[in-house]
């Protein structure tokens, strides 16, 4: 099996090293990848396959509905995880996430727990996961 590449699309390390160590807990085989911007992910994206994207909405001069509409026309097939640590932010989205298919939403602090159920259910090769 392929190793799965994981797209972490945040701006603050400390959250990005709490994502490292959930995948870790995963104990399966990925390569994470990092963007700390839009724009870095635009760039990113353009040479790198990725099978998951865990997206911070609120990021450095980007919207979050043209963020999202954007990576989903683009990339309609890969699961987008949406996690923030602004309510208000998490509902104006909604219902724009509900239309283009997002495969979780979560609201910091979330659970590691499921989390981690989320992103196994993700990028997992079993059948029924």
């Amino acid at each position: 099996m392929a190793p799965k590449r994981v797209l972490i699309i945040e701006d603050d390390l400390s959250v990005i090293a709490s994502y490292l160590a959930i995948l870790e807990t995963l104990h399966m085989d990925f390569i994470p990848l990092v963007a700390t911007s839009y724009e870095m992910t635009e760039k990113m994206l353009l040479c790198e396959k990725v099978d998951l994207m865990i997206l911070d909405l609120v990021l450095p001069n980007a919207s979050a509905s043209e963020m999202l509409l954007g990576l989903r026309r683009r990339y309609p097939c890969v699961p987008i995880l949406i996690v923030t640590g602004f309510p208000g932010e998490l509902e104006r989205v909604r219902e724009i996430a509900a239309e283009v298919g997002i495969a979780g939403t979560f609201t910091k602090p979330f659970s590691a727990d499921v989390l981690c159920q989320t992103i196994k259910g993700c990028i997992s090769d079993e059948p029924g996961q």
